[in-house]
């Protein structure tokens, strides 16, 4: 199928036409060097490269060539073996191949080890990669991180939900740019933990892996004093997941984009315990981003992923 191609922050991530808001696959020029190779002739009369006779390809396996249509192919240097092609317009491709000839060209700060790291995950194209200073220095109050455990409780209940995660929290951001994690666990209840912490004690190894999801709203002094200040409402707070919450209160307190509440006080967070993914529906609520009615306990970790398909 066509394709439509972006170039944003050292990243190609190219799309479906009819689905231009989630990417088929990230090539991060910041993590991976790649070996550009163009089949066509180049400026100055110099021959076009062949091309190589087992492409992993996504957009030229068994489609014919248009007369005016050029091939480009990327190879993860750590992994010679693994090959990506790209078909189309010739004008389209040559520009793009230009345009990503000056990313492959600029100096890289990332190992070989490092690389072979990520290009040895499995579909490590599907999914976008992000180093943890960047995380870091662009993590605001609000956004999600998701986590995909590796223990038999975590895959039963992703079996169960036929979810990609299990877990969800929120990150918080301190006026003094410390990043922090807001979550709720069966160990702890609700807590808030520095991510030096978390990272320092390893805890990050208790997953497959975790997933930063970008949360895009104002931010407005209304917005962030309302999630603060249920933030510190709900801290030590016991976890609590039962069925009574997940099939009885199906509809709860709405609030507008500014964060203020709907039609008198909400005291739908009256409960004395919260799970995970009710925990950050309501700091999303409050927030003002998750509106309508909707409780916050019919929300779970995978309600938060972008391949969730409500």
């Amino acid at each position: 199928a066509p394709r439509t191609y972006r170039l944003s922050e050292r990243k190609l991530l190219y799309f479906r036409r009819d689905r231009p808001d989630r990417p088929q696959g990230v090539l991060d020029f910041s993590l991976v060097r790649f070996e550009l190779h163009c089949c066509w002739r180049r400026p100055g009369g110099a021959p076009a490269e062949e091309a190589f006779e087992r492409p992993r390809s996504c957009d030229v396996c068994d489609v014919p060539a248009r007369r005016d249509a050029r091939t480009f192919y990327l190879k993860p240097v750590a992994f010679p073996s693994k090959v990506f092609a790209f078909r189309g317009p010739a004008d389209e491709m040559e520009e793009l191949a230009a345009r990503i000839a000056k990313l492959v060209a600029a100096p890289m700060l990332s190992s070989l080890p490092h690389e072979r790291n990520v290009v040895s995950l499995r579909n490590f194209w599907r999914y976008p990669f992000v180093r943890e200073s960047d995380l870091k220095r662009q993590a605001e109050s609000g956004d999600v991180l998701l986590f995909r455990g590796k223990d038999a409780p975590a895959k039963l209940q992703r079996a169960a939900t036929g979810a990609l995660y299990d877990h969800v929290a929120l990150l918080m951001k301190s006026v003094g740019q410390e990043v922090f994690i807001l979550e709720a666990t069966g160990t702890h209840g609700v807590k808030i933990i520095s991510w030096d912490y978390f990272i320092g004690r390893r805890w990050h190894q208790c997953y497959a892996w975790m997933a930063v999801r970008k949360v895009y709203f104002q931010r407005s002094p209304e917005q962030l004093q309302a999630l603060q200040t249920y933030v510190a409402s709900v801290l030590g707070r016991p976890y609590g997941l039962s069925l009574g919450k997940l099939v009885g209160k199906t509809v709860s307190g709405a609030y507008s984009e500014r964060g203020a509440p709907l039609g008198g006080p909400d005291r739908s967070g009256a409960h004395p315990t919260l799970f995970c993914s009710e925990l950050a529906a309501a700091c999303l609520k409050r927030c003002g981003v998750l509106q309508g009615a909707r409780a916050s306990s019919r929300y779970w970790p995978s309600s938060f992923s972008q391949h969730d398909p409500e």
